[in-house]
């Protein structure tokens, strides 16, 4: 990675208790993670966090997009639900910054993490609820995901009607169930820093897409009608803002400004003010129709004017940006999952998560050390179900010598 030595992480020192599971909570504190942030991930002995038997596998640690969104994390097999696991929750509490939890509304202060309680005894924490519709919600016991919050939230209304309306990244888990919490944890810590006090986010998964501008959303807000999507200038509508197809794949075409689509239509031998627009994309489309992606490539090369060839993933990864950007870190000895970078570029690099996902309780007997326990108290924990120490994914029991 370009740089020298390596700067101190924007959130070193840092340390997160994060009880949630599957997808939301667990991309927002790796983003925090990537950031520097210590993140012990607290999971059910026997069982762990479900996202690790979703989707397709990457070895013993688990599947693939659970070792992504959970590189560089401890995991701390606790029962939240055995009373004798109760003194190892408050020692956690007690020596983290931040706590993360993504139960339904509820849940979280009968398994012994009361927030009210928590920022009371300690007004500098900074504690981040996840759940579906929100703790003041009607809606806040109604079970969901994604596709149901999609459906909530108007964004597949209109694109059911030309398929199945699903994109294949769940946007709202992401942006309302890990950017946003992300974004609020560190507002609020920054917060606790400066003025003594933390406070509690109550992030709903289902504000996330509704709150994100675009015309449609303006256009409701104004009261007026949608827009036909044929005819909306940013749902492919538009000659110049849509996609073609090619003899061997698509193109983007994004040439929005009029210098832009000066610059097209001479590349591409048209008239802008000969045809109207309906006119214009059929003959667009023909021309297209009959080229190769490597053709529009070398044609529009350098050519300034917002089009791009699309790409699917694996395209992506080799491209030269992602090269130059360093998307993916060189994987490891052991390592199923070669680490992908966050989102972030500090100081002249990607910031990446350290290591790899944990096995289920694979760091718990050293948490439980740095957090006081001898070896006698854990004993008494493991043999009282409360803990488990885990097994790595070299197959070795989980001990402080596996940091």
């Amino acid at each position: 990675m370009p740089g020298g030595t390596d700067p101190t992480p924007p959130l070193h020192g840092v340390r997160i208790a994060d009880f949630s599971r599957l997808l939301p909570g667990a991309y927002c504190t790796w983003l925090l993670t990537s950031l520097g942030a210590e993140v012990i991930k607290v999971e059910q002995p026997g069982r762990g966090d479900y996202q690790r038997d979703l989707g397709l596998q990457a070895g013993p640690r688990g599947g693939a997009v659970f070792q992504h969104v959970n590189g560089g994390k401890r995991s701390l097999g606790l029962d939240l639900k055995n009373p004798a696991a109760a003194p190892v929750l408050q020692r956690l509490v007690a020596t983290s910054d931040i706590l993360v939890e993504s139960f339904r509304p509820g849940v979280a202060a009968r398994l012994g993490l009361d927030f009210d309680k928590l920022l009371s005894d300690r007004p500098e924490l900074v504690c981040i609820s996840i759940s579906g519709f929100g703790a003041n919600s009607p809606l806040r016991d109604t079970a969901a995901h994604d596709i149901n919050y999609l459906a909530y939230s108007g964004a597949i209304a209109r694109p059911l009607h030309h398929g199945d309306g699903l994109p294949e990244t769940p946007l709202v888990d992401l942006i309302g169930g890990g950017l946003v919490p992300a974004l609020s944890a560190v507002s609020l810590l920054l917060r606790a820093r400066t003025i003594g006090r933390g406070g509690l986010s109550d992030t709903a998964m289902a504000d996330a897409l509704p709150m994100l501008p675009n015309e449609i959303l303006s256009a409701a807000i104004l009261g007026l009608a949608e827009p036909d999507r044929e005819k909306a200038p940013f749902s492919g509508g538009a000659a110049n803002y849509t996609t073609y197809e090619l003899r061997d794949g698509h193109v983007a075409v994004g040439a929005v400004e009029p210098q832009f689509w000066t610059k097209f239509c001479r590349i591409m031998k048209l008239d802008p003010s000969a045809s109207t627009d309906a006119v214009m994309r059929a003959e667009i489309a023909e021309k297209f129709r009959n080229m190769t992606r490597a053709e529009v490539e070398t044609l529009f090369r350098s050519s300034d004017t917002c089009v791009t060839a699309v790409n699917n993933y694996g395209d992506m990864l080799v491209s030269d940006h992602a090269k130059a950007r360093d998307y993916l870190a060189t994987s490891t000895e052991g390592e199923n999952m070669p680490p992908i970078g966050s989102p972030f570029h500090h100081d002249g690099r990607r910031q990446f998560a350290m290591g790899p996902a944990p096995a289920l309780g694979q760091q718990s007997t050293e948490i439980l050390i740095e957090l006081g326990f001898n070896d006698t108290e854990i004993s008494i924990l493991e043999n009282s179900g409360a803990i488990s120490t885990g097994v790595t994914a070299d197959g070795q029991t989980g001990s402080a010598a596996d940091a």
